[in-house]
């Protein structure tokens, strides 16, 4: 038993916690983890790949379980039913339900027969002032019979009735969670509600991951993560940054199509990631505009002129940073147009 005696006259009970601790955890609370788990795992291997999956996965599981079985443990300690001489409440996790005692206070015990087959016993208390349920499989037997004695005894239902949720609900209006009460309807209403929470997931997900910084042209993230090596993340974005902007300058209304990412040396044993990125159009190309446009982004990126020349008929624009080795080059013949950025040199160890 676990009962307090308060100054004002009144009892407040709480769960036989060691009586708490002797449930099974039920088939539920396993696949809360598990669907958690499998559901991050998914995204995790459609952004990261399969390799990071399990791990992620396995994390997820874990923290899951934890927050299960804190819950488990916490819940019990949060629980308690207080018997006044007009009321009897019942307290958990912040919520208050209220019974007055009067001739309409009653009591009744239920056996809940879910959809999954697991029976629930149940102290139901319910009066014209609202209802509430108690497990008793979390309360002791004398502290049940202490409490249902605070309620008339010609009002008092000992027998135990097997129902299932939609019985209870008819006898005993809003007495079971939703979750309980209607459980195909929660499923499907959970179910939506995850949909958009797994998708915004794997879009935060992705970016956060996403190396190319918005270069805006379907570029390979797993080639330029795997060129990338010792290349600082802010090389990189810079790198990224001018190759967007330049294309932007170029062609803004053109589609690019990726030469993909790869490396090229830039002295003895240093290495620099290249991009090259081209479009087609029958455009003039490399106008008077466009080339003031493209000198002011490389001067932005603190790259100065090394040519401005046309060759038969290809104009090639290129310019450089005498002190990281990143260059900038664009080449148009009328006909198609290439961007070819250099990121900064990465020097050997």
């Amino acid at each position: 038993m676990s009962r307090t005696a308060l100054t004002d006259g009144s009892v407040r009970y709480s769960p036989n916690l060691a009586h708490r601790s002797k449930r099974k955890i039920s088939a539920g609370q396993y696949l809360v983890p598990l669907g958690v788990c499998g559901s991050v795992g998914l995204a995790s291997a459609h952004r990261l790949g399969a390799g990071a999956a399990l791990p992620i996965a396995g994390v997820t599981a874990v923290i899951t379980l934890l927050v299960v079985l804190l819950w488990r443990l916490t819940l019990p300690r949060a629980m308690s039913v207080t018997v006044t001489a007009s009321d009897i409440t019942y307290r958990r996790y912040g919520r208050k339900d209220t019974v007055r005692r009067d001739a309409s206070t009653r009591s009744a015990a239920r056996m809940l027969v879910l959809n999954t087959g697991v029976r629930a016993p149940y102290l139901v208390v319910a009066g014209d002032s609202g209802n509430f349920l108690l497990n008793t499989d979390m309360w002791a037997d004398d502290d049940l019979l202490d409490i249902a004695a605070a309620i008339p005894e010609a009002n008092q239902d000992p027998d135990i009735a097997v129902v299932d949720a939609k019985q209870m609900e008819t006898e005993f209006p809003g007495v079971l969670p939703a979750y309980t009460a209607h459980p195909n309807r929660t499923a499907l209403l959970t179910l939506a509600a995850l949909i958009p929470i797994t998708v915004a997931g794997m879009w935060l997900l992705g970016t956060l991951t996403d190396d190319s910084d918005d270069l805006g042209n379907d570029s390979d993230d797993t080639s330029q993560s795997t060129v990338r090596g010792e290349l600082t993340d802010a090389e990189a974005r810079r790198q990224n940054r001018l190759q967007d902007q330049v294309q932007d300058v170029v062609a803004p209304d053109r589609t690019w199509s990726d030469g993909g990412a790869r490396l090229g040396e830039c002295g003895e044993g240093a290495w620099q990631r290249l991009l090259e990125w081209s479009t087609q159009s029958t455009d003039t190309l490399l106008d008077a505009r466009m080339n003031a446009a493209v000198d002011d982004l490389a001067t932005q990126a603190g790259m100065v002129a090394t040519m401005d020349q046309t060759s038969a008929t290809v104009h090639t624009l290129a310019f450089q940073d005498d002190d990281t080795g990143a260059f900038l080059r664009v080449q148009g013949d009328g006909q198609t147009a290439t961007v070819t950025t250099g990121s900064a040199c990465v020097e050997p160890r």
